[in-house]
């Protein structure tokens, strides 16, 4: 019998000698490229970032701004009402604690939303006496008013009043 060279046997030895190699190009190689596209995609968007522990609510009434942060970060809902109607920004206003309204402000959290009893966190504010919030709240609601150049009222501005 004459002794002849056969590629594929030299392949079969390889993969027997490298069974890593073998199981990267056949299974692994085609993964690759959809899951590293799926963690850009969860850096790109931010859904890397998990919420803490506490609820939002819960956080806000510690005081905890940390928590706070991290669910700004986890793009948690700002608004969402706790079973008393209010929403974080509500307690933070009530407790008095600045820092706390204005990160979730600039977050963008909704200063003109009602709670159940039909008053905004400004309201809350006014009732307990914390004057710095309503100092801070009412700059804010200047600032993000949609007025018209010559002072006149933009077609928005009435809807959200109704």
């Amino acid at each position: 019998m004459e002794a002849s060279y056969d590629p594929r046997a030299t392949v079969r030895l390889v993969r027997l000698v490298n069974p890593c190699k073998g199981c990267y190009e056949s299974r692994m190689k085609p993964l690759v490229r959809p899951a590293l596209c799926l963690i850009s995609c969860l850096w790109w968007m931010g859904c890397g970032q998990t919420p803490p522990s506490i609820t939002l609510h819960q956080a806000v009434e510690q005081g905890n701004l940390k928590a706070v942060q991290q669910h700004i970060a986890a793009k948690t809902d700002l608004n969402k009402t706790n079973t008393a109607g209010w929403t974080p920004l509500h307690l933070a206003a009530m407790k008095g604690d600045l820092a706390m309204v204005q990160a979730l402000s600039a977050a963008g959290a909704d200063v003109k939303r009602k709670g159940k009893a039909g008053k905004t966190p400004l309201d809350v504010a006014r009732e307990k006496g914390q004057t710095v919030i309503v100092q801070f709240l009412q700059q804010g609601n200047e600032k993000r008013g949609r007025g018209l150049i010559d002072g006149g009222v933009g077609v928005s501005e009435v809807l959200d009043n109704q």
